[in-house]
């Protein structure tokens, strides 16, 4: 089950909260979360969740995003519990409180029968909502490598799913061969992450599909995973979240 926890925080110093925020609020989830799963996903290397800040002037939208069943009942149910109503962040005096929480989830199942069932199409947009970067030979890249970015999304879709995975090398080539960006609207900008600033893009782009109906199927279900997982560097601690724009839209000429 893939699900995602989105809270309304309301700070009364309007300095308080911002999208760089991110290891911060990274730390309030290890705060209140089962010591022994975080040892777990330490010692797997894997960041079953992403968390990510949107928002300005006081009124924020605290994303949580789980991408299996463990980590929704360890993460997100511990935040939905009733007395957790305000947090606080670490070297901050800064009470923040959480206004409003709402969940929405979507089961494995479903995304199986949305991959055959829907409609697919020619075109996909996307909305890099914050910072986004990847990391290559120890330089970051800050521009959206169609390579790198579906490299992402398997690769976040093999390492947490608990099924067989169906993504290899070789989807990836014929994905990379078959898809073009045919529009795009994008910024550079720097996340700052503990004193480090870190090149990255954020803004909107949309590419085109030449490949077959099956391969359609797969990219759409991989981007449909990235509004959980994330793409690129550092998803967990406020980066890298997208959106897929018109999911069930129909195919169009260019």
């Amino acid at each position: 089950m893939l699900s995602k926890l989105e809270m309304k925080l309301r700070a009364e110093d309007n300095n308080a909260l911002n999208i760089h925020k991110g290891s911060l609020l990274h730390g309030v989830i290890m705060e209140n979360i089962n010591p022994e799963y975080a040892a777990l996903m330490h010692e797997q290397g894997l960041n079953p969740f992403t968390s990510y800040l949107t928002g300005k002037e006081g009124e924020y939208i605290w994303t949580i995003s789980t991408l299996n069943d463990q980590a929704f009942n360890e993460i997100i149910m511990q935040f939905m519990k009733p007395e957790m109503k305000r947090i606080k962040l670490k070297y901050s005096d800064a009470d923040i409180e959480i206004v409003e929480k709402k969940i929405s989830s979507i089961e494995n199942n479903d995304i199986m029968s949305q991959f055959y069932e829907l409609e697919t199409s020619n075109y996909f947009s996307i909305n890099f909502i914050t910072p986004t970067a990847f990391k290559s030979s120890g330089e970051y890249i800050f521009y959206p490598d169609l390579a790198m970015t579906f490299q992402s999304l398997m690769n976040k879709y093999n390492l947490s799913s608990e099924e067989v995975s169906f993504f290899d090398s070789d989807t990836l080539e014929q994905i990379i061969q078959n898809t073009r960006i045919v529009k795009y609207n994008l910024k550079s900008v720097k996340f700052d992450l503990e004193g480090i600033k870190i090149p990255s893009f954020i803004g909107s782009i949309t590419i085109k599909s030449k490949g077959p109906d099956t391969m359609k199927r797969f990219i759409r279900l991989l981007l449909q995973y990235g509004e959980f997982s994330g793409v690129g560097i550092k998803c967990s601690l406020g980066m890298g979240a997208i959106k897929l724009l018109d999911k069930n839209g129909g195919v169009r000429n260019e």
